[in-house]
């Protein structure tokens, strides 16, 4: 969970002879990620030198200032700007906008101790046509009173 829309990619590299790594990433990264970050961290010894020294170009960053064969796992995070994401730039939102009448309401109240009163929809067939569409169930399954 996050405050971002965020994408994160996570791995591991073995430093070469030479103390460095390349970490190629998927060949979608570019196109789908903007304002990248890095963490880096050595597994079984210490590596206070590892540092990135080549930022992400064409779905590569590289990794130096270890020794060789060190272990080095690592992780980017960037924030999702997919086409998605650039058409509706609102839902970079973390807590999207309710209606009024719906600030204090839950889908789920008990889940929250709070009472069937408090629930946003007073159908228990609405809150199931909410509960499938957000998880992306076909149409035809959605109608009330489907047998499916």
């Amino acid at each position: 969970e996050s405050n971002e829309v965020l994408n994160v990619y996570r791995g591991n590299v073995i430093l070469d002879n030479s103390g460095k790594a390349v970490v190629t990433m998927p060949n979608y990264f570019a196109g789908i990620n903007i304002n990248f970050s890095y963490i880096l961290t050595a597994v079984g010894a210490p590596a206070p030198g590892i540092f990135i020294s080549r930022e992400m170009e064409n779905d590569q960053f590289e990794i130096s200032g270890g020794l060789a064969g060190t272990k080095i796992s690592w992780q980017v995070t960037a924030e999702r700007n997919d086409l998605y994401m650039q058409r509706y730039p609102e839902s970079k939102n973390a807590e999207p906008s309710k209606p009024a009448n719906r600030h204090g309401r839950y889908l789920r109240p008990e889940l929250y101790g709070q009472p069937d009163s408090q629930r946003m929809f007073s159908s228990p067939l609405l809150d199931k046509q909410v509960e499938l569409k957000g998880a992306g169930v076909p149409a035809e399954t959605k109608k009330l009173g489907s047998k499916r």
